[in-house]
């Protein structure tokens, strides 16, 4: 009887403590004297995510606390933040204390795969220099016959839509276009999704990004228990180590670019075409060595800051990417362009279909730049479609694809004005307030569809961190330029032969999904018309 009421009083005084160190541990932002929602002593802010989802809760978040606050992702204290001058501070001025991306639970750093989007320190930034050659606006001009190739084949399925002239969603022939894309441009095959939608690299993909809703409850509980009591990580890894890591399709993913890799390398004929692979490969043999060349990239207006150009002393100076690291890269290209060009394709429908006013405007642009017929539109001609550039900024203010991407860890303790922000905090940099504060966007109702918001001579231009759906400062997207040139081409060659048209089966407003990427929960559905 004594020895289990000592055990009773062991396990009493342990679980008193472990609650008593939570509580501390759960009032760091009261002490920092920064508002925010009242955390369970459990589950932190996270349980309002699984019913309301995570955009809707900083959402409301954001309209009772303000442009900054704080709220704790079960144990994590994450820092909520849409002050322009705050997001300058921490995205650019002091980069080296947040300089790498939130840690993922389930996916180790230091892997051999680990790609740029997840990797940290030095590591991101010998990756970062070793790809950013690859993305420069002159190789965009030699990947363009490529994107050309697979729009080709999206027209001639868009032509028998067009003679059915029946109802479809769109946005799904927009997932397999850039699904092509990017079996085309970053693993050098013609995956054919355009033509067979029984395409195994279509198929595998798909079930990459339908694997986590289609992953178990149990394996959905452990995920949601990580997250809110963290210590349980380094358990879990040991007992099921990379379920999410190896969703169905992932393997035969990595597979296909291994073999792709290993083929390039000992292949003759590897220069002849331009590519993402190839030009990796390219770059890679020559990192290390001193005499390394990397053409100093044009400016535009993506990029005035220079954020994309490759640091030429960090490859002299670094060692070249192994087999699995670039694996790594080109598995990261695909996952971070599958959904997110497709998504700002279907958004870009569903609004001209509402607004055909702004349609036969961009329209009147692409027939002036844009011949048609069997010429095929390059850089160039997209470079001076500035009205289109327009829209695409405006579709992605307004659904912004990726709203809860840009986040960061703080390394170092920083201070600005009255806000301390301790080290291990994570930044959420809120992009929906960002892109719909009145205060930073002028005469123009934010909440409106309104592309001259951006022409150069427009009296309301913006905040420049106002904008930032490819993210912000060193970290900025490295497939941005290619993202904005597959958009363009499919944008203009779909708007020279059709217009978009609004019918009944059009859900107004485009339903959503409540969590990761803010895509059409039930596609976008409209007609094609044939422009005379």
């Amino acid at each position: 009887m004594q020895q289990f009421l000592a055990i009773g009083r062991i396990v009493t005084l342990l679980l008193y403590n472990f609650l008593r160190r939570r509580r501390e541990h759960l009032t760091l932002f009261k002490k920092l004297g920064i508002p925010g929602p009242e955390p369970h002593l459990l589950f932190g802010n996270t349980k309002g995510f699984r019913v309301k989802g995570i955009r809707r809760s900083i959402k409301e978040w954001t309209e009772e606390y303000g442009k900054i606050f704080g709220y704790y992702d079960g144990m994590v204290p994450t820092l909520v933040v849409a002050d322009p001058d705050l997001v300058r501070e921490i995205t650019i001025k002091q980069f080296h204390k947040f300089h790498s991306r939130r840690p993922q639970p389930f996916v180790k750093r230091d892997s051999p795969r680990e790609n740029i989007f997840t990797a940290a320190g030095e590591k991101w930034k010998r990756l970062r220099s070793a790809v950013s050659p690859s993305f420069t606006a002159k190789r965009m001009r030699e990947m363009s016959p490529l994107i050309n190739h697979s729009v080709d084949d999206l027209l001639k399925m868009f032509d028998k839509r067009c003679e059915e002239g029946k109802p479809f969603d769109i946005y799904s022939e927009f997932g397999r276009l850039t699904t092509d894309v990017i079996s085309s441009c970053a693993f050098g095959i013609d995956a054919g999704c355009l033509k067979d939608a029984s395409s195994p690299f279509l198929v595998q993909t798909r079930k990459v990004f339908e694997g986590f809703e289609a992953i178990s409850t149990r394996v959905k509980i452990i995920i949601f228990l990580v997250t809110v009591f963290p210590d349980m990580v380094q358990y879990v890894r040991k007992i099921y180590p990379s379920f999410l890591v190896h969703l169905s399709g992932a393997d035969w993913i990595y597979n296909m670019a291994k073999k792709m890799i290993l083929e390039r390398k000992h292949s003759q004929n590897k220069g002849n075409r331009i590519d993402v692979l190839n030009l990796m490969l390219s770059t890679n043999k020559e990192v290390g060595k001193e005499q390394i060349k990397v053409e100093k990239d044009e400016k535009d207006d993506y990029d005035k800051d220079g954020f994309l150009d490759a640091d030429v002393n960090q490859l002299r100076k670094s060692q070249p990417m192994s087999i699995e690291e670039m694996m790594g890269q080109i598995v990261g290209f695909l996952l971070a362009g599958y959904e997110t060009t497709s998504t700002a394709l279907g958004f870009t429908a569903y609004e001209l279909a509402l607004n055909p006013d702004i349609q036969v405007k961009v329209q009147q642009e692409i027939d002036e730049n844009y011949p048609g017929g069997d010429m095929k539109p390059n850089y160039n001609d997209l470079h001076k479609m500035k009205y289109m550039e327009c829209i695409l900024k405006e579709v992605l203010r307004i659904h912004p694809i990726g709203p809860n991407a840009v986040n960061r860890e703080t390394y170092e303790e920083m201070t600005h004005g009255k806000i301390t922000i301790p080290k291990g905090t994570i930044i959420r940099i809120n992009m929906e307030a960002l892109h719909f504060d009145p205060t930073l966007w002028g005469m123009h109702d934010p909440q409106k569809f309104v592309p001259e918001r951006f022409l150069e001579d427009c009296q309301d231009t913006p905040n420049t961190l106002a904008w930032c759906p490819f993210g912000i400062g060193p970290r900025i997207c490295i497939g941005m330029r290619f993202a904005v040139m597959e958009y363009k081409i499919a944008l203009a060659r779909l708007l020279k032969r059709y217009n978009i048209k609004k019918c009944p089966q059009t859900k107004v407003p485009c339903p959503t999904k409540k969590n990761g990427v803010f895509s059409p929960s039930e596609g976008v559905t409209i007609i094609l018309e044939r422009r005379n």
